[in-house]
């Protein structure tokens, strides 16, 4: 009976110490950091346990016979707690959700957690960015520039690589960076009805890069419509040990795409709408 009645009385001190918990929120801004809005993680539940266990006082409390008789066991005492402070409960955040647009012509934030300010504008033709976490820099594609560094704090914005350099008779498609700040840039070259796309890295060499090609693909046929999606996308695996490469579709929805008769029933090929995953080393 007092094992029993024990576990309750630890399990009514666990649930009053996992109520006044407090959290660590982020305050969710571009350019901002998590913030902490409470003076006790998550992580300080057993001290919590703990405190909270040292407000209450062990009272025994007898347990009455039903029924006095020369058979009846001595009467059995046992401890329960007895509180002298409220658990303490977490207040709710409240989110403002009214429209805002601090940027006219902008983006419309329905979170008052969120901020924005402009940093640059970009030229015609930029089509991907992304951050070096090397330089600190954003890296912008553009089409026909080739590849520019913005100053994310002052909007500062230069090119660092002209596009012949990128794309060699191409055009630039894909843009990643690695940890370690090396570029991965995917053009293609479309002639005569095919397509062949190429996938080249730079890597930071005293002020500048030196580029070297990573793969090749074969030529493939073109559908010689809008659906030409080519080779578009790239991004560095998380263990940073490969690139995964998209190929987009040469068709809208798997329909026989001929160009006008020089490629008769193709649809898809092996070489389009397909995921690859190339070693990052490789060349």
């Amino acid at each position: 009976m007092r094992t029993i009645q024990w576990l309750i009385a630890m399990t009514w001190l666990v649930s009053c110490a996992g109520v006044s918990n407090q959290a660590v929120v982020p305050t969710l801004g571009m350019t901002s950091t998590p913030e902490i809005v409470a003076t006790a993680s998550i992580t300080t539940a057993s001290a919590t346990v703990a405190n909270i266990a040292a407000t209450y006082t062990p009272t025994a409390v007898a347990t009455p016979s039903p029924v006095a008789s020369a058979t009846t066991s001595a009467q059995e005492s046992t401890t329960l707690p007895t509180s002298t402070t409220a658990p303490i409960l977490a207040t709710p955040m409240v989110i403002d959700t009214t429209p805002q647009q601090p940027i006219a012509g902008g983006p419309t934030m329905l979170d008052n957690r969120l901020s924005l300010r402009r940093v640059a504008t970009m030229p015609v033709n930029s089509i991907r960015v992304v951050y070096d976490q090397t330089t600190e820099q954003l890296l912008v594609l553009n089409m026909t520039e080739g590849l520019m560094a913005v100053d994310p704090q002052t909007g500062t914005m230069r090119t660092i690589v002209e596009a012949s350099m990128l794309a060699p008779n191409g055009m630039p498609s894909g843009l990643a960076v690695a940890d370690d700040g090396r570029i991965f840039v995917v053009s293609n070259i479309q002639q005569d009805g095919y397509n062949t796309a190429t996938i080249r890295r730079g890597t930071p060499n005293n002020d500048g890069y030196l580029w070297t090609t990573v793969a090749t693909t074969e030529q493939y046929p073109l559908s010689g419509t809008p659906f030409d999606h080519l080779f578009n996308g790239v991004v560095v695996s998380p263990d940073q040990q490969f690139l995964i490469v998209n190929s987009g579709s040469r068709t809208d929805h798997g329909e026989v795409e001929s160009n006008q008769g020089l490629f008769p029933d193709l649809r898809e090929i092996p070489l389009t709408s397909r995921l690859f995953r190339i070693p990052i080393n490789a060349s």
